[in-house]
């Protein structure tokens, strides 16, 4: 909310400046709309909430296209020197240009947001950050996390691929097959959890993640009996005293082994289905190729539009080309 601060007579801009924001009264900020001096309300919460996503958006971009010497501000004013005085609206001054101080230094990108926008507005400013980001490329931070991810991603694809032939090829027809079986499974399981975990990480940009929660979620359903066999068999001193955080898991189950008429295994009343298990993998494993992708080609692009302009760059050597 804007107010009238204390009366003052019309002030030029360099009186303005040249005056203790004190005096003015206890407003959050101030500023000279044409020779009155305004007071401005402290910021809600929806209004940082809004400058902190453009300020995400904006510096993913710069860090990307290289800076040219640009920055994002935020809340700062025009000020001689190192004094911090509030913000001129130059536009609504009546002042002519001449009177206005020269600023030093008044270089790069000034985003000085000083709107308090109502909520109604959130919804806008956040959609058009959306937009920013779905146009932009991620900074180098989020492309190496993508790399690293995507590289555990394939090798673990490559480890469940290498497994799934092994759990083929030696169905139990004995009671030493069967443990030789068991031990396959138990590889299995621990090569998925690797593969979720190394996908789990994109949570971290939001760019990425928002496009693959749902497939994950999905994905976590279909896996869901897997992922407590793999609690249980991390945790076995604790089922083996029934002191297991799944209280449906008893001691007498973890003995409880047997296939059912498709073939799948039971354990601990839990099913291991070798073929919907893939299925499932795969899936989600297209999706993820298919989105870090998108995000390899968007950094490549523009880290070639940086180099051919000549201006300084931040870049890894394999440049989003890791696999």
């Amino acid at each position: 909310m804007d107010t009238t601060a204390r009366t003052f007579a019309e002030m030029t801009a360099a009186e303005f400046l040249a005056t203790d924001q004190a005096k003015f009264g206890d407003g959050w900020r101030y500023e000279l709309d044409e020779g009155v001096i305004v007071a401005h309300a402290g910021p809600a919460p929806e209004h940082g909430a809004i400058l902190s996503m453009l300020d995400v958006a904006i510096e993913n971009r710069l860090r990307a296209r290289g800076r040219g010497g640009c920055r994002f501000e935020s809340g700062s004013g025009a000020a001689p020197g190192k004094q911090q005085q509030p913000n001129i609206n130059e536009e609504k001054s009546r002042r002519s240009k001449s009177q206005m101080p020269r600023i030093p230094q008044a270089h790069g990108l000034l985003a000085s947001c000083v709107l308090s926008l109502p909520k109604a507005c959130s919804k806008v400013v956040t959609d058009m950050t959306n937009s920013i980001d779905s146009d932009s490329p991620l900074g180098i931070k989020e492309i190496s996390i993508l790399e690293d991810s995507r590289y555990f991603v394939n090798r673990s694809t490559e480890a469940l691929n290498l497994q799934v032939q092994r759990l083929k090829k030696n169905t139990p027809g004995n009671t030493d097959e069967l443990w030789k079986y068991l031990a396959d499974v138990h590889f299995y399981i621990v090569v998925l959890k690797r593969l979720r975990q190394a996908m789990l990480v994109s949570r971290k940009i939001h760019k990425v993640w928002d496009k693959i929660q749902s497939e994950f979620d999905a994905f976590d359903n279909n896996i869901a009996d897997i992922l407590r066999m793999r609690n249980t068999l991390e945790h076995i001193d604790e089922y083996i005293q029934n002191r297991g955080r799944d209280r449906n898991i008893k001691n007498a189950s973890l003995y409880a082994i047997h296939f059912d008429e498709n073939g799948c295994l039971n354990w601990a009343g839990l099913k291991f289905d070798s073929h919907n298990l893939q299925d499932s993998a795969a899936r989600i494993v297209t999706i993820y190729r298919e989105i870090t992708s998108q995000e390899f080609n968007l950094y490549r692009n523009a880290l070639n539009d940086v180099r051919a302009s000549g201006a300084p760059e931040e870049s890894r050597p394999c440049d989003g080309q890791r696999e």
